[in-house]
């Protein structure tokens, strides 16, 4: 018998605990919170609020029973989301992966040191999160549920064999629970990005399941670069890896002939484009792009990593897009880097990979957010200063926060160089911060830059779905109705032929600060008169 196993009811998970964790089946994932008998549901934090997760199960844990195993069940205080390291001798201390989010990334089980309330932990977290008084909390002061192995069990499993030791105590893959599907049970979801560059650099061809490879090469013989201004399609919605991101949005765009570049975002270390999202490129011609971004406290010290070795870790990025079937990258360092001659250098060293591994079609973006310096800091446009990352590689997508007059600007810097075209001018459907307003009106700066031949990165278009009309008709269950207005929200940011309002998500029309009205030379009134 092992010492820990799941079912209906639950002891105290550790003495003096307040809480038993309980993990129930949540939208294709299987969530952890604190278990509630009253309700017989697992109490979890989810999408902002408490959400009682059904069919549930708790975790019951015989102390006495483990400890004959040489085993305890023990709380680490732990922070940001963070997983102890792993030890290569006994004693050994192991996280308990209880449940998982619908995109396949593991949840931990943690509890709030404040109140001793149950919740889950992962990198992607940041921190502990709990259903408390009907929402969801993020606490910064937790511990993680871990068992500590003082020696080697008698099956004489290494230090390093984690896996198989939970499996000896009855904590074994939360893939494997009686709450899913008997046809989903032991099928572990393919996780489609990298989460950070440790894992990267040790990422290897053999990881990738047969099934989820893509032959491009029909695409790559077809495919030719166009010989004009380019329309990128950034791809960040609802953080990407959902429901929402990958099947809603799959099925209701349907303007491919308008873009001419297609990129898949989310705020992973590495975010691969799901197998249908290349599918659906290639089959419209479209070339598909990951993203690689760093960001936040732990940016710095990834960004040191990826850097050391530039050459290797370009290596790798290739030939994950070559595995994969994906032909190129957006790059987003928006931490700081070692210094900008090594982002250079990366640069160049990545975009001549991706050349010979992928094809001479491959991509790579760099994304306006490094100073000569190596802090964060966006130039806006084309200047003197980003110059030398456009030469490194395809292409710059500038910030958002340009202006008429910084059209103008890039124009007389470039002066006779061809490379209006390899400039994409950023435009944030949300608007946010911007000179021009969110929604259908930002086809205003579209319009401008695309007048003035240069190229656009248009942002988080899915706006139509998550703000506008076409999100109301898919939630009443009318996708071609949904399709309709997408198509229509589409040509009027590109053709401005169709006026569109917002729904009551959001207004397109909502104020922009005065300063940043005013910070536009020309107008945004005038351009848009100028350009209708």
């Amino acid at each position: 018998a092992a010492p820990g196993s799941w079912g209906p009811t639950g002891r105290p998970l550790l003495q003096g605990a307040a809480t038993v964790v309980a993990r129930g089946a949540l939208e294709d994932g299987l969530q952890v919170g604190a278990w509630d008998p009253a309700r017989c549901a697992a109490m979890t934090g989810f999408g902002g609020r408490a959400v009682a997760a059904t069919p549930c199960e708790a975790l019951d844990w015989d102390a006495s029973l483990a400890a004959a195993l040489g085993a305890d069940l023990m709380l680490v205080p732990a922070a940001g989301g963070k997983l102890p390291a792993l030890t290569r001798s006994y004693p050994v201390i192991i996280p308990v992966p209880v449940g998982f989010e619908a995109s396949g990334e593991l949840l931990y089980a943690a509890v709030d040191n404040d109140t001793g309330t149950a919740g889950k932990t992962a990198p992607h977290l940041g921190g502990c999160n709990f259903a408390d008084s009907g929402r969801e909390r993020a606490s910064s002061s937790y511990s993680l549920v871990c068992v500590r192995f003082n020696r080697a069990p008698a099956q004489g499993l290494a230090a390093t064999d984690t896996k198989d030791l939970l499996e000896i105590v009855g904590l074994g893959s939360p893939f494997d629970s009686a709450l899913l599907p008997a046809g989903k049970r032991g099928k572990q979801y393919v996780r489609r990005f990298i989460p950070d560059v440790s894992t990267l650099l040790s990422w290897s061809p053999s990881d990738v399941p047969e099934s989820e490879l893509y032959d491009s090469s029909e695409f790559r013989r077809e495919y030719v670069v166009p010989d004009k201004p380019r329309v990128l399609h950034c791809h960040d919605m609802m953080g990407g890896y959902c429901k929402g991101a990958d099947e809603d949005y799959l099925a209701v765009f349907d303007s491919w002939f308008r873009i001419d570049i297609f990129v898949y975002f989310s705020h992973r270390r590495v975010s691969i484009p799901p197998k249908v999202w290349i599918d659906k490129c290639h089959r419209n011609l479209t070339p598909c792009l990951a993203t690689f971004i760093t960001e936040g406290s732990d940016g710095s010290s990834e960004n040191e990593l990826l850097l050391r070795d530039p050459a290797r870790s370009a290596n790798i990025l290739a030939n994950i897009a070559a595995t994969y079937g994906f032909d190129g990258y957006l790059i987003n360092f928006e931490s700081k880097v070692p210094s900008f001659e090594a982002v250079r250098v990366f640069l160049e060293a990545l975009t001549r990979c991706c050349k010979e591994v992928i094809g001479p079609h491959s991509l790579v973006i760099q994304y306006d957010s490094i100073t000569r310096h190596g802090t964060v800091g966006y130039e806006n446009s084309l200047t003197a200063a980003n110059l030398p990352l456009l030469e490194a590689c395809d292409g710059l997508f500038t910030n958002y926060w340009w202006t008429t007059s910084t059209l103008m600007q890039c124009k007389t810097f470039m002066g006779s160089r061809d490379l209006a075209s390899r400039v994409f001018f950023g435009v944030d459907v949300f608007g946010r911060g911007t000179a021009y307003r969110q929604g259908a009106e930002a086809g205003n700066a579209i319009k401008l830059a695309l007048s003035e031949e240069f190229s656009v990165a248009v942002f988080a278009p899915g706006w139509s779905l998550e703000k506008g009309h076409a999100g109301d008709a898919l939630k009443k269950g009318d996708l071609e109705l949904a399709k309709s207005l997408d198509s229509d929200f589409w040509r009027n940011l590109l053709d401005g032929s169709v006026e569109i309002e917002a729904s009551d998500n959001g207004s397109a029309s909502d104020p922009v600060e005065d300063d940043l009205l005013k910070a536009c030379s020309c107008g945004w009134e005038s351009s848009k008169a100028a350009i209708s």
